[in-house]
């Protein structure tokens, strides 16, 4: 017996089970309407997965393209992060580098308005040196002079007496730089002295010591303007430091302020970073397990899809086979003799079996087309050939 007829003669014994009777007693046409529902069936399994493949594939694409979006659109905002980061970090250099420089000029302010205070000082110790123990003693030595003149004027006095109080002057005038004026007067001194002191002779010295007074008091209004002229002056420029620092102070808060947004800036940015890199790295992740799902549905629909054509083909064979040996098959039952008796007593059951069997297989694929969104997984029952499920191997 070739592998044609072993076939068919399995077939018979599993379609005997789901016959209740031959209207005609031609078992090559029940044998055809087998095989035809089972070509049936096996197109209407291929539509079935078609429609779940359409769907998947439908899937597949959504999803392969959001994974695409989100890798691009993750890389995208990591780069802009970077940039970002980038330009806080530059402002932050620049910003760092103003502040030291604002730091710097503070301190070069505070040194000048440091050495400016020393210099006032001494300027101001110079003057309270060249006004109290120079020139206000060579005045009140001078005008001590006058009462002993005016001794002279209204009579005989002692020229001792005013010789003695010019030379207690004299340190005083060499202290007040007025050694030349009164040589003049010592020198009218000492001339008066040999000749006698005459009127005219005290009109000549008194009209010496007025010069000599004129001239002290007038270096004396010089010393106090020009003492009031440094004060002011310095003043002057304490004002404007301070006002110079008054603004370096806004310009450094303001970059203080600033340089804290920069780090944080920076900081947000390398977090945006990180977050990006990681959701880039999970999609990309994501995006090949999706290819590798799509391209394995892929494979098990063809692959099932060619199972099936082969199954077609060899159904259209047996078919072929039952047509050209109906006469082998078209007389069972016709002689009274029934090849197929010992199967006969278990139809009953045999064909609660095969709904059984038929109930559990539509089940099956119900519960993969409700899974296949999910977590599309294979399909185990396109896996065997559909003559395999049909004869149970």
């Amino acid at each position: 017996m070739n592998k044609a007829t072993f076939l068919l003669v399995i077939l018979a014994i599993g379609f005997v089970a789901a016959v209740e009777h031959f209207e005609e007693n031609n078992a090559a046409d029940e044998l055809v309407r087998q095989i035809a529902r089972m070509e049936n069936d096996v197109r209407t399994e291929q539509r079935e997965h078609e429609e779940l493949w359409g769907s998947q594939a439908a899937d597949c694409t959504q999803e392969i393209g959001f994974r695409n979006q989100e890798v691009a659109d993750a890389d995208a905002a990591l780069a802009n992060s970077q940039a970002a980061q980038a330009k806080c970090e530059t402002a932050l250099s620049a910003s760092e580098a103003d502040l030291a420089k604002a730091n710097a000029y503070v301190q070069t302010i505070h040194e000048n308005l440091e050495s400016l205070r020393v210099q006032r000082e001494q300027e101001h110790a110079r003057f309270e040196h060249v006004l109290n123990e120079e020139l206000n003693p060579a005045i009140e030595a001078v005008e001590g002079v006058f009462p002993l003149l005016a001794e002279f004027s209204e009579g005989p006095a002692s020229l001792i007496q005013l010789t003695n109080h010019l030379n207690k002057s004299f340190l005083q005038m060499v202290k007040a730089q007025k050694v030349p004026q009164f040589g003049t007067i010592l020198a009218h001194l000492l001339a008066a002295q040999s000749v006698g002191v005459s009127q005219e002779t005290v009109e000549q010295l008194s009209k010496l010591f007025d010069d000599l007074l004129d001239d002290l008091n007038e270096e004396r209004r010089e010393v106090i303007a020009t003492e009031e002229a440094q004060l002011e002056a310095y003043n002057t420029a304490v004002a404007g430091y301070n006002a110079i620092l008054d603004s370096l102070a806004v310009t450094i808060s303001s970059l203080e302020a600033y340089i804290v947004e920069l780090n944080t800036c920076i900081q947000t940015e390398k977090a945006v970073s990180a977050s990006a890199s990681a959701k880039s790295s999970r999609n990309a992740d994501a995006l090949e397990h999706a290819v590798e799902m799509c391209d394995a549905l892929q494979a098990e629909f063809d692959n099932s899809t060619a199972s099936r054509n082969k199954e077609l083909e060899l159904l259209a064979k047996l078919k072929a086979f039952v047509r050209e040996q109906e006469e082998l098959f078209g007389n069972y039952g016709v002689d009274g003799v029934n090849a197929f008796d010992e199967y006969s007593k278990s139809f009953a059951e045999t064909r609660a079996h095969s709904r059984a069997n038929f109930l559990q297989l539509t089940l099956k694929k119900y519960n993969a087309s409700e899974k296949a969104v999910a977590a599309p997984a294979k399909c185990e029952s396109c896996r065997k050939s559909f003559l395999q499920k049909k004869l149970g191997f």
